[in-house]
């Protein structure tokens, strides 16, 4: 004789059945959260961009880290050619997604989302 295993509720009977929400509540739960996430989208992309792709400029420390990448893409070498007051690794993110996507204005919107 087999017998199936149930699930600990703590008091040692099984789980009700009435205590899972039903199958419905869960799919509308889960349309709420992926038209969350849309509408978050929706926002951060009129941001940080103007339809349909021209990016904005924000301004902070983003044109710091942009110079500073640029000026490793021409051969310089961060604190032996120019010093900064910022961790290497933030000059590094920079310099490798401009070596991969080229200087482009939308990569410290991209960087700041990240």
């Amino acid at each position: 004789m087999v017998q199936t295993p149930t699930i600990a509720t703590g008091s040692g009977h099984p789980p009700h059945p009435e205590a899972q929400p039903p199958a419905g509540l869960r799919g509308r739960e889960a349309l709420w959260t992926a038209v969350y996430l849309f509408a978050a989208l929706v926002y951060l992309y009129l941001i940080f961009f103007i339809p349909p792709f021209t990016p904005v400029h924000l301004p902070g420390d983003g044109p710091i880290y942009l110079n500073d990448a640029k000026r490793m893409l021409a051969g310089e070498v961060l604190y032996r050619d120019f010093f900064q007051f910022s961790t290497p690794g933030t000059d590094l993110v920079y310099y490798g997604l401009f070596k991969l996507f080229g200087p482009r204005l939308w990569i410290p919107n991209a960087v700041l989302l990240l």
